[in-house]
């Protein structure tokens, strides 16, 4: 499953000097970005992504949206931020919580994140969100009437 942003993403949203600080916590010699730390980082956003996203619209993602991306990035800012460096600043923090609460307005139905959900139509014709699932099976085969056995 790819993710919803790269390394590099991050890289230009805190530059390459904060990307190996962030990722390298335990080296203050390092010189190069940790790459694995980094990838640990925006998959631990991507999984809380897509736990919100999956209650109103199927996964894999067909369409990244740039708020997606957005939330990703903020996630993954926190995690190298606040988990792996200790940093537990008001603005870290926010960077968490408002990602959290758009995720819960869109698992909510409030807003929309910018993805397509897939929709129905409900009884008065109108486009209604799909968030249930529907079962279909083939026709009875045997009734009582078909076994001799009319009660």
């Amino acid at each position: 499953m790819a993710d919803y942003i790269s390394v590099a993403d991050l890289k230009s949203r805190l530059g390459n000097k904060a990307m190996v600080q962030l990722t390298n916590p335990d080296n203050p010699r390092a010189t190069d970005i940790n790459e694995e730390v980094a990838n640990d980082a925006i998959g631990d956003g991507r999984g809380i992504i897509d736990g919100y996203i999956s209650k109103r619209t199927p996964l894999p993602l067909k369409h990244v949206s740039r708020f997606v991306k957005t939330l990703n990035k903020d996630l993954s800012v926190y995690y190298l931020k606040s988990k792996l460096n200790g940093d537990k600043s008001t603005s870290t923090e926010k960077l968490h919580d408002d990602a959290i609460k758009h995720l819960q307005e869109f698992a909510d139905g409030d807003i929309d994140l910018g993805l397509d959900i897939p929709t129905i139509q409900d009884n008065t014709g109108q486009q209604a969100t799909s968030n249930t699932a529907e079962i279909t099976s083939q026709p009875r085969q045997n009734t009582r009437q078909s076994l001799g056995k009319v009660t």
